[in-house]
C-alpha cells in the first residue's frame, strides 16, 4: 500500500536538497522516517480492527444461520411426532435419568457404609446394566441366584373382568435392578408387561393370577443358595368359580362369591432356599406383631415390612421398610425405591450370618 521505486524515492530526495538544503535535509528525514513509521502503525491497528469487526460480523451472521437451522429442525420434529410420541421420550430420558442416580446413590451408600472392600462390587459411574462387564459378583455372597416376584395378581371373574389390586410393582422392579447391579443371575416375575430396555439382560417372565405364579415358582426349582424374594401382591381372595364370556347385566344385584386364596409362600415351606416377604400394612399398632408371626409361621429368612403413608402409597416413587430377620430389625427410613432395594439387597447377604 506504501511501496515506493527506486526513482520516486530519488526525486523527492533531490526536491528535500534544494527546498531545505543540504545542511537541514539529515534532521528532516529523521522527523519523517519518524513520523512515517508512527502513521504506518497507526494504519496498520486501523486494519487489524477493521478485520476485526468483519470477522465479528462473519462469526454473527454464521449464527443467525444456525438458529435458523436448529428452529427449522425443531419445527420439523414437532410436525413429524405426535403428542403422545413426545411425552414417550421425555418418560424415557427420565426412566434413564432415575436408573443412573439411583446407580449412583447406591455406590455412594455402599461406599460410605461398608468399607472399601464393597467397592469391588459396584460397578462405577459410566457403567451400563446391560452390559455384562459392569457386574462384579460379591465374593463374600452366599446366595447364588435371585428370583424376584413384582405386581398384582388378576384373578378373573370372567373372561373380561378381575379382581386385582393398586400395588404397581416398581419395589420389585427395583429390587431387581439392585440385585442385578450387585451381580446376582437374577430373575424377574412380573405381572408388568414391559420391561425397561435398560434391564434387557434379565431373565423376565409374566404371570396373572396368583395360580399362575404358584406354578412358575413350582418349576424354577430353587436350591439352598438361591434367593426368593417375594414382593408381588398375592390377593387375599378370589372367586369362587370363573364365568364364562361375560356377565350380563340383567337388572338385579350380583352377588360374586370369594373363597379364600392360597398362601404362596406356605406352600413353598419345603423349599430349602433363602426367602423373604413382603407385609403391607395400614395399622401401625399391629402391624410389628403381624410381621413376627409371618416370619415364624411361613419359615421365612426375612420379612419387609411397609406401613402405607401418604409418602409410600400405591404408586409412589418411595418406601419405608423394616427388615425383620429372627434376631434383628433395621429399619430403612424413607427413601426413593431405588435406595430401599439397595440397602435390602447388602442386608440379604448377610442373612446365613442373622440366623
Amino acid at each position: 500500500m506504501f511501496g515506493m521505486s527506486l526513482p520516486e524515492i530519488i526525486v523527492i530526495l533531490v526536491i528535500a536538497v534544494l527546498v531545505l538544503g543540504p545542511d537541514k535535509l539529515p534532521e528532516a528525514l529523521v522527523k519523517f522516517a519518524k513520523f512515517f513509521k508512527y502513521f504506518k502503525a497507526q494504519v496498520s491497528s486501523a486494519k487489524s480492527n477493521f478485520e476485526q469487526e468483519v470477522r465479528i460480523a462473519e462469526l454473527k451472521a454464521d449464527a443467525a444461520k444456525l438458529k435458523s437451522s436448529v428452529t427449522d429442525i425443531s419445527s420439523n420434529v414437532r410436525k413429524k411426532l405426535t403428542f403422545e410420541e413426545l411425552d414417550e421420550l421425555k418418560k424415557s430420558a427420565s426412566d434413564f435419568s432415575t436408573e443412573l442416580k439411583s446407580s449412583l446413590d447406591f455406590s455412594q451408600t455402599n461406599t460410605s457404609s461398608e468399607g472399601s472392600s464393597e467397592n469391588s462390587r459396584i460397578p462405577n459411574e459410566n457403567s451400563r446394566i446391560s452390559s455384562e462387564n459392569s457386574r462384579i459378583p460379591s465374593e463374600n455372597s452366599r446366595i447364588s441366584k435371585v428370583i424376584i416376584t413384582a405386581g398384582a395378581c388378576y384373578e378373573m371373574i370372567d373372561d373380561v373382568r378381575a379382581i386385582t389390586n393398586l400395588s404397581s410393582g416398581k419395589m420389585g422392579l427395583a429390587l431387581a435392578f439392585a440385585y442385578y447391579l450387585r451381580g446376582f443371575d437374577v430373575t424377574l416375575i412380573s405381572s408388568a408387561q414391559n420391561l425397561p430396555k435398560s434391564m434387557e439382560n434379565l431373565e423376565f417372565l409374566s404371570f396373572k393370577s396368583s395360580a399362575d405364579l404358584l406354578e412358575i415358582l413350582k418349576n424354577k426349582k430353587l436350591a439352598k443358595d438361591d434367593l426368593l424374594v417375594m414382593a408381588a401382591a398375592i390377593s387375599d381372595y378370589i372367586p369362587s368359580q370363573k364365568a364364562k364370556g361375560k356377565i350380563k347385566k340383567s337388572g338385579a344385584n350380583l352377588n360374586l362369591e370369594l373363597k379364600e386364596n392360597i398362601d404362596i409362600l406356605s406352600s413353598l415351606k419345603e423349599l430349602k432356599c433363602k426367602k423373604i416377604g413382603f407385609k403391607m400394612e395400614m395399622d401401625e399398632q399391629s402391624a410389628l406383631s403381624s410381621a413376627k408371626n409371618m416370619l415364624e409361621n411361613k419359615a421365612l429368612d426375612a420379612v419387609c415390612l411397609n406401613v402405607l403413608k401418604a409418602q409410600n402409597y400405591f404408586g409412589s416413587e418411595q418406601n419405608e421398610v423394616l427388615f425383620i430377620t429372627k434376631n434383628s430389625q433395621k429399619m430403612l427410613k424413607m427413601a426413593s425405591k431405588h435406595e430401599i432395594a439397595a440397602q435390602i439387597a447388602s442386608l440379604s447377604e448377610n442373612l446365613s450370618e442373622d440366623l
